[in-house]
C-alpha cells in the first residue's frame, strides 16, 4: 500500500504541473515547458526517505528564517494536516497512518531538523 501511495503522490504532483503550465502558457500566449530547467522529479523508493522529504517540505520555511516553527508559516500544509476539525482535501488518515498518529507526526517534525538530511540529486 505504501508504495501505491508513492506512485499515485507522484502522479497527482505530475498532473498538477502540466495542467498548470497548460494553463500558464495559454493565458499568456506561449508554448513551452515551464519547469524544464528548474524542477528534478526524483522517484521516491524509500519509506525513511519519504517521511524526510515531508518534513523537509515542512522544514524549509524554518530553515530560510521566514519563521521560527513549522506551524508558524501560514502556506505549509503542515498546520492543515494537524487542524482535524478544518476542512481540507489533504488525506490526513493517510498521514497520520504513515507517521502512526498525530502525535507521532508532530514529534517527528520536533525531532527532525531540516539539516539533517541528505537529499540525493536535489
Amino acid at each position: 500500500m505504501k508504495v501505491s501511495t508513492f506512485t499515485s503522490l507522484y502522479c497527482k504532483v505530475q498532473q498538477f504541473l502540466n495542467s498548470y503550465a497548460k494553463a500558464f502558457n495559454k493565458q499568456n500566449k506561449r508554448k513551452g515547458a515551464l519547469f524544464l530547467d528548474f524542477t528534478r522529479r526524483i522517484e521516491i523508493k524509500d519509506e525513511s526517505y519519504f517521511s524526510k522529504l515531508i518534513n523537509y517540505i515542512h522544514q524549509n520555511p524554518v530553515h530560510h528564517q521566514f519563521c521560527k516553527l513549522p506551524e508558524d508559516w501560514d502556506y505549509s500544509s503542515y498546520n492543515s494536516i494537524i487542524s482535524i476539525n478544518k476542512k481540507s482535501k489533504l488525506e490526513r488518515n493517510a498521514v497520520f497512518d504513515w507517521f502512526g498518529g498525530i502525535e507521532e507526526f508532530i514529534a517527528f517534525h520536533k525531532k527532525e531538523k531540516f539539516s539533517n538530511f541528505d537529499f540525493p540529486n536535489l
